[in-house]
């Protein structure tokens, strides 16, 4: 039986004894508590006989006092209630049967009473009781009852019993597999594992860990120590392969040595030491010297060399150095025909014995050829220095580049300020002319041009460009090109009077401005090119002058040429570089406007225009005053043809002269979106007209201790026909129009007049902050701080305290006026906050000296939490950057308990967004200062707002 357990598996081992063990445990407590619930059932049927007695025998003391046997048979018989009670007896005071009851169905003959009180038979159970009157006793009566009730209370007590023993082995038994699962699995994975190991000698393989119990500790060391059987079987593989490639390399070697030896291109001669004497030498060496190989070994190389020989001082130094000496040497052939070689001499052992390796190769061509070549560059060096151009040869294979004097001079530098690199030339062409002449180079090169010929700039020392010509040739080998050479000429004078002349035909003569043909020539190019941007983002402005015509006449056409020299000079300083000006002829001047990036912007340049064009003229001491009248026609993709452009912009400008306005935009050609920014400006004039403008209100949070520290006041716009305007839609329009100056006038007043009203009962020593955003427009005014004093008077009173919020970009705008403007406002008590930090591009140096009180998260990377590492990467170099400038933090945009966390763990202070409160009407702003005022917060979790809590 042992036997056979002892060979069963563990987990049957566990089942079996688990199982076991329950039944025999649950078995024992059950024999136990039946034992004594029998005790306990009988005890109570003779308490329950007593007390019959009890009643029973106060009942027949009167019968036995009065001798009536009647009554106290009645009186026994009326115990047959008693279901378990089988016979009754009364007895006098001398043991005399009195009265007697047998329940009906009974055969029970009554037994000789005993003289105990209570008496447990097997079958039956006898209780005596004395019967009394008056404390006398009279009698005895005594009750016989069987355990039928008993026994049925018994069966089903084990009933119940062997059902729950049933139910507490299946628990025991699904329990013990469920245990044994994790005790036999692992032990069975390490068995197939060491079998597979063992089966294919493969060390690679791995137990998965599981608990970290003893078993999981042995899985994790025997995967340890597989682990390092594979390192070191791993290794010994290694050594033995590399022993074995060690030794195949070395036949290799020897094969290789022997086969370069005999087959190589150069010369070899063994020699020895003390004579030169030859003692090896390979099939080109023999042919080098016209000798067969039986009359080159044997003979003395010394003898063949022309000039001093090196003797022994050659093995002296090959020896001493232990490297190769490098030389060349004059020899002759057999038929004494002349050899310069180059030779490289090693020390070598031969046989056993010192000797001298030499690699020989005939040079004697090359030699010639360098002589020819040093005679040439003599020759190229005399036709250089009497050329008036620079001279340039490019070596496309060695990357070098060999200038002339006069190229160096014609560029204004020495000698030694030109490296022989191609950069030292082409990184001083002018960037306009660099990829034109890099693309007309490779074009030669690739022998698509039969010349190099390219006219560009060159920055001279003085640090002017210089116009010049090059021109060159390119030497091709085997069909590439491998050297270029050519000369470089300076056509800066031509090239000037060509500009003077260019100009003169294309500008006009009074104004200087260019012409109707230099005009119409750009315009066209604009037009060919506007695929390039969608939409289109040019325009044309005609221009003319009112009353011009009455100046002419009335002072003169001098005078009137004058104030066309003024208008053009004006005209000029207006436009910018890139965009043109041109007189079209008497008093008619259009401008083509590029890179226009909103209509507000075209727009403010036509004002701009009509403002400085209205300015008056001071001409010959007389003060003239005229006003232009502005025609606009913005690009389109429909136009093809200049004239067209200048149509519209002329029609436009005729409907502007005769409303009387300064300008006018061509209707019919604006483009849909154009046409909704202008309607939108004029609807923000009307929103501010009626006050359609409203604010809300979204409450900032400290996350340590739930306190509300603040709000920041938020714009909206109720549109009447198409509800409320996200403020993305119309802010922008706010500040091109610098409509957002008087309306953050007003939501300066407005939020700060609502704080006060909401804080009234708030204690000064903990004031909230109403944060109020002010755009890049606003903040660049230098009287933003007098602004603020005229808007909210104190920015600071018992509950409450101004905040603004500035864009990291507006602060970078003019770092030293906005240091200016921080200090003022900090002296007013005003705090400021660095808003959407991380999405501009701040100067760490001007950040960490602006003082600024906290720095707000940009929505943009709270976001990312959770979703994104990275996102997550960036808060927390935030975190530490704000820190380290000792600077509070408010994360916006917070939307998620998750984001929450991550944020309470990096130590931020202060957070707004959707998960705590979206922005409030001024309703509930105020309820819920009001709870923050009402509110306990002792029961509230640190780091939990009161709406999450």
């Amino acid at each position: 039986m042992i036997s056979w357990f002892r060979d069963l598996p563990i987990r049957w081992k566990l089942i079996l004894i688990i199982t076991s063990g329950c039944f025999i445990a649950l078995l024992l407590a059950g024999t136990v508590f039946v034992s004594y619930q029998v005790v306990v059932t009988r005890q109570m049927l003779a308490d329950q006989l007593h007390m019959s007695a009890h009643i029973a025998g106060s009942a027949c003391a009167a019968a036995i006092a009065f001798e009536r046997p009647a009554d106290a048979s009645e009186t026994l018989q009326s115990l047959e209630l008693q279901r378990d009670l089988i016979a009754a007896a009364v007895f006098t005071q001398d043991d005399r049967p009195f009265a007697s009851y047998v329940r009906p169905g009974q055969s029970f003959e009554l037994p000789p009473r005993s003289s105990a009180s209570t008496v447990f038979a097997p079958d039956w159970i006898e209780v005596s009781n004395p019967v009394t009157e008056d404390g006398q006793q009279l009698g005895v009566i005594v009750l016989w009852a069987d355990y039928s009730r008993v026994n049925e209370q018994l069966v089903t007590f084990l009933g119940h019993s062997a059902a729950v023993l049933l139910v507490v082995l299946l628990v025991a038994f699904a329990f013990s597999t469920r245990l044994q699962r994790s005790i036999s699995e692992p032990v069975a994975d390490l068995v197939r594992t060491a079998d597979a190991i063992t089966a294919g000698q493969d060390f690679s393989l791995r137990v998965e860990p599981g608990n970290r119990d003893e078993i999981g500790r042995l899985v994790a060391s025997f995967n340890r120590m597989l682990a390092e059987i594979e390192r070191r079987d791993s290794a010994l593989r290694l050594e033995i392969e590399e022993r074995v490639r060690t030794s195949e390399a070395l036949r290799q070697s020897e094969r290789d040595y022997r086969g370069l030896f005999e087959n190589a291109h150069d010369a070899i001669v063994i020699l020895d030491v003390e004579n030169r004497v030859v003692l090896e030498a390979n099939d080109r060496a023999c042919e080098l010297y016209g000798m067969t190989r039986s009359e080159f070994i044997g003979s003395s190389i010394l003898a063949r060399s022309k000039g001093p020989a090196r003797g022994r001082s050659l093995a002296t130094e090959v020896f001493t150095s232990g490297s190769a000496v490098r030389f060349q040497s004059t020899q002759f052939k057999k038929d004494g025909e002349e050899l310069i070689l180059d030779v490289i001499a090693s020390a070598i052992h031969y046989r056993g014995e010192p000797a001298i390796l030499s690699l020989n190769r005939d040079i004697t061509e090359e030699h010639r050829a360098i002589l020819a070549l040093r005679r040439s560059e003599e020759r190229y060096a005399l036709a250089a220095r009497a050329s008036n151009d620079g001279l340039w040869d490019w070596d496309l294979v060695t990357g070098t580049l060999q200038l002339s004097p006069r190229w160096k001079e014609i560029v204004g530098l020495s000698d030694d300020e030109v490296s022989e690199v191609p950069a030292s030339w082409l990184d001083r062409v002018h960037p306009s002319d660099a990829p034109d002449f890099a693309s007309t180079i490779q074009a030669h090169v690739n022998g698509l041009t039969s010349c190099l010929e390219s006219e560009h700039r060159i920055l001279h020392r003085n640090g002017e460009y210089r116009w010049v010509l090059c021109r060159g040739m390119a030497v091709y080998e085997e069909g590439k090109a491998i050297r270029l050479a050519g000369s470089m000429s300076d056509i800066t004078d031509r090239k000037r009077a060509e500009a003077r002349l260019v100009h003169d035909a294309l500008h006009d003569s009074l104004t200087g401005l260019p012409n109707r043909l230099l005009f119409m020539d750009r315009l066209g190019h604009v037009l060919r090119r506007r695929h390039e941007s969608q939409p289109p983002n040019f325009a044309v402005l005609y221009l003319d002058l009112d009353r011009f015509k009455v100046i002419n006449d009335s002072m003169g056409h001098d005078v009137g040429d004058r104030l066309l020299r003024e208008i053009g000079k004006r005209l000029s300083e207006v436009v910018r570089a890139s965009d043109t000006a041109a007189r079209l002829g008497g008093d008619e001047f259009a401008i083509l406007l590029e890179d226009l990036d909103s209509l507000s912007r075209l727009i403010s340049v036509a004002q701009r225009i009509e403002a400085e064009l209205s300015r008056p003229f001071l001409i010959g001491g007389t003060e003239i005053h005229t006003r232009p009248s502005i025609g606009i026609a913005p690009g389109d993709s429909q136009s093809d043809r200049p004239e067209e452009l200048i149509r519209r912009a002329d029609v436009a400008m005729y409907a502007a002269k005769r409303r009387g306005s300064g300008y006018s935009i061509y209707d019919e050609a604006m483009h849909e979106e154009v046409v909704g920014r202008m309607r939108l400006e004029t609807e923000l004039h009307s929103a501010i007209e009626q006050g359609q403008f409203f604010l809300q209100y979204q409450p900032i949070f400290a996350l340590y201790g739930a306190r509300l520290t603040g709000f920041e006041a938020l714009l909206r716009w109720r549109h009447p026909e198409r509800g409320v305007i996200s403020p993305a839609q119309f802010i922008p329009m706010l500040e091109e129009t610098r409509l957002i100056v008087p309306l953050t006038r007003w939501v300066l007043k407005a939020a700060s007049s609502a704080l006060d009203s909401w804080t009234a009962d708030l204690p000064a020593s903990a004031p909230l902050v109403m944060s109020v955003n002010i755009s890049a427009v606003h903040f660049a005014l230098s009287n933003i701080v007098d602004e603020i004093k005229q808007a909210v008077g104190e920015p600071v009173r018992a509950g409450r305290r101004l905040g603004i919020e500035v864009t990291e970009s507006a602060l970078m705008e003019n770092p030293d006026v906005a240091e200016r403007q921080l200090e003022a406002l900090r002296a007013m008590g005003v705090e400021t906050s660095v808003d959407d930090f991380g999405t501009g591009y701040s100067s760490l140096a001007y950040l960490s000296r602006l003082p600024f009180d906290k720095i707000k998260i940009d929505r943009t990377f709270v976001s990312r939490i959770g979703s994104d590492t990275s996102g997550l990467g960036i808060v927390r170099a935030i975190v530490a950057l704000a820190h380290d400038l000792r600077k509070e933090l408010v994360a916006e945009g917070v939307e998620t308990p998750e984001q929450l966390v991550a944020l309470e763990a990096l130590g931020c202070e202060h957070a707004q967004g959707f998960l705590f409160a979206r922005p409030l009407p001024e309703a509930e702003a105020r309820a819920l200062v009001l709870r923050q005022l009402t509110e306990a917060r002792s029961d509230l979790p640190a780091g939990r707002p009161p709406e999450l809590a």
